[in-house]
């Protein structure tokens, strides 16, 4: 471990229960519970780290963590975080980026911290703790609102509506959770709108823990030592200011701790959702929760004057001529388009929309009923707040944010306006690192060949301690690395790149291993070409193929995947992180290209430009550093446990040919390479069992 002095926390420590270093020491020590009592073998990584994060929650102090693949990183901070937290009454707070980390710690991590702490006497107050996941208010159903739609709406419901409805209830009274992702087939997306907990109206004033499935969730979250929560949601929330008063310790809840997982992807997590993000459809939907005209049904149905009505018509016209002159200007022959003056276009929404808000806030203080009305005020700031995003966007009204425009949604109809901040770092330190208590971020790729640094300026965590435990995995025996030296570098130009030597030697090259392979892409219209090109080499070598993004979404591909065991995956970015799969069905990785930035991408052009306004260099200090943590993130797929062999192929010959190529090798955990080419490789392409 390197990067602080062992006593580097000494003089914040807390005086609340300074055996937790040494309950530490005894779980995960060569002769601890781990070893002694559960059977399982010494790791001295992941005790150092246990240490040190005993060591950093005990003076709530912050902590950078780069774990490599093996360390056992997520019970090196659960075992002293929950120890912690029980002892003080002070909630831990642990985010993940991907669902399958999620479930590894709800299912398995916390179920063996419980058994490791009833194993030994002097833990056994601590296997106690309470454990839940927090999810977003839009996952679960109120049955409140549900029943109040009802009783608003029955008489008004086609038969395809009621028979939704039906089914919905149904389920609700056999669901222990309410949450939206147990409800197969999903329900309808407008209707889920209607009857979701995201509303004011659900709330402790008006729904119970016994009735209502968000609040039985909040009470249990309220009673937790340990909340388990994903990125997006933390700083969704946390943006949406759901956090702590300026005066009070903590980051999401008073007086928490937080650890980070997965923390290579927090600065662009934060920088997705510290932006704004205002589309037709988010403006649609809001409407019509005030007034379906086709339905004739709404909140304002019923309430007052034919000109409320009228006011939601008309606003739901202009919408549709606003986002159709904006997808008609900027968004023909492109997906994206970066706004750079401000007042580009006319902004027709504010009036309508404004006067959408005024009836409804008329409608709630002419309102008797207070949940009616809260529903009402519900509505209207979510117009209001679809108002001022396009008002802010129209205007540019951030320096130090990015706009843009683009189209998405599977057929690219969709328009939506968005911004994004220019440099997350202050808004990370100032939300993380200056709370008076514990920021731990970990994950196996923080560093790139330069250290630690770069990531520290990306997060604003400049002088925060750090710590690095190497992989315990015998790469040198265990994984083989092949560069091909013949590939045509990548153009800029998408269509003058060489996709017959990439079919060819993707398909030579997967179908050279035994086992399965998977491809990483940095571009979804290549990848896509790719897979037909290679489908047919696959048939005959009775290879299946699978897409990301046609074959379904990673949580029912990666299980196809491993059961398969010889298949071969095409994957973008989802699968350059996340993706765990030990044994011989992953037997290779292809890293197609060196992951560097989307050019087009306004966040990539904003920073560089940044970058360059203050004397910087855009490739050495952004593209370079990003794109190697990315890499790294790419190669660590392919060795996921002790026992497991096999090949990274590299279809980039920039890493030999040109003079940073060297900085990506020396992050490859075994650096002694084969080269290859089309001429040579079927003598010169290593085996995986070397």
């Amino acid at each position: 471990m390197i990067g602080f002095a062992q006593d580097a926390f000494t003089e914040n420590a807390s005086a609340s229960n300074p055996q937790v270093i040494e309950l530490a020491k005894s779980v995960f020590g060569g002769t601890g519970i781990l070893c002694d009592k559960l059977k399982l073998e010494h790791r001295p990584q992941q005790e150092n780290m246990a240490v040190a994060v005993a060591e950093a929650v005990l003076a709530n102090q912050s902590l950078l963590f780069e774990a490599g693949t093996g360390v056992g990183k997520s019970l090196a901070y659960l075992i002293p975080g929950i120890i912690q937290s029980v002892e003080e009454k002070r909630k831990l707070v642990v985010s993940t980026h991907t669902i399958a980390l999620q479930n590894q710690i709800l299912n398995k991590d916390l179920k063996l911290c419980r058994q490791i702490f009833e194993s030994d006497p002097t833990l056994s107050k601590y296997a106690a703790f309470q454990a839940t996941q927090l999810v977003g208010k839009s996952n679960y159903l109120c049955n409140g609102r549900m029943e109040k739609w009802m009783s608003d709406h029955a008489s008004k419901m086609k038969e395809k509506e009621r028979a939704e409805m039906e089914r919905i209830m149904e389920w609700a009274q056999s669901s222990k959770t309410g949450l939206v992702h147990e409800l197969h087939p999903a329900p309808d997306p407008d209707l889920w709108e209607q009857i979701n907990a995201d509303s004011s109206a659900c709330s402790r004033k008006h729904c119970s823990p016994e009735s209502c499935f968000y609040q039985r969730a909040k009470a249990s979250i309220d009673k937790s030592d340990v909340v388990i929560v994903n990125h997006a949601l933390l700083f969704s929330l946390i943006h949406a200011g759901f956090r702590p008063p300026k005066d009070t310790r903590g980051i999401l809840f008073p007086d928490d701790r937080v650890v980070l997982d997965e923390a290579h992807t927090i600065p662009d997590v934060a920088t997705e959702h510290f932006g704004l993000s205002v589309s037709n459809i988010s403006v649609r939907r809001a409407l019509l929760r005030a007034f379906n005209p086709e339905k004739n049904r709404g909140l304002l149905v019923g309430r007052g004057k034919e000109k409320r009505l009228n006011s939601v018509v008309t606003a739901l016209d202009c919408s549709d001529t606003f986002f159709e002159s904006i997808a008609s200007r900027f968004l023909t022959r492109k997906t994206m388009h970066r706004l750079m003056e401000p007042f580009w276009i006319e902004n027709t929404m504010l009036l309508p929309l404004k006067e959408v808000c005024d009836a409804l806030k008329q409608a709630a203080r002419d309102e008797t009923d207070e949940k009616s009305a809260d529903e009402l005020d519900d509505a209207a700031r979510r117009i209001m707040a679809c108002a001022n995003g396009i008002a802010d966007a129209v205007a540019l009204g951030d320096e130090n944010h990015v706009y843009w425009v683009e189209s998405f949604g599977k057929s690219g109809l969709n328009t939506r306006l968005r911004s994004a901040p220019i440099d997350v770092s202050g808004i990370l330190n100032g939300l993380l690192f200056t709370r008076e208590t514990s920021c731990l971020m970990t994950s196996a790729t923080l560093t790139t060949a330069d250290g630690m640094e770069r990531f520290k300026q990306s997060c604003g965590a400049t002088g925060i301690p750090e710590g690095i435990e190497q992989s315990p995995f015998d790469f040198k025996n265990h994984m083989r690395v092949a560069i091909a030296t013949d590939c045509p570098r990548p153009s800029i130009d998408e269509g003058k790149m060489d996709l017959d030597y990439l079919s060819d030697m993707i398909a030579w090259c997967a179908n050279r291993v035994e086992g399965g392979t998977l491809v990483l892409f940095t571009n979804h219209k290549e990848m896509r070409t790719i897979a037909d090109r290679t489908q047919s080499a696959f048939n005959r070598a009775n290879r299946e193929l699978l897409i990301q993004g046609i074959d379904g979404k990673p949580n029912t591909i990666i299980p196809k995947f491993k059961k398969l065991g010889n298949a071969v995956l095409f994957g973008t970015d989802t699968y350059w992180t996340g993706v765990d799969i030990p044994g011989p069905a992953l037997s290779q990785v292809i890293l197609v290209r060196l992951p560097f930035g989307n050019f087009s991408d306004p966040i990539e052009q904003a920073r560089k430009e940044h970058c360059l306004a203050r004397g910087g260099n855009p490739f050495a200090d952004i593209s370079l550093p990003n794109a190697q943590i990315k890499f790294r993130q790419g190669v660590g797929r392919l060795i996921r446990s002790a026992s497991d062999r096999g090949i990274i192929t590299i279809l980039d010959s920039r890493i030999v040919n040109q003079s940073y190529g060297n900085s990506f090798i020396a992050t490859l955990p075994n650096r002694h390479y084969q080269r290859f080419s089309i001429d040579n490789r079927e003598h010169a392409f290593p085996s995986a069992q070397g």
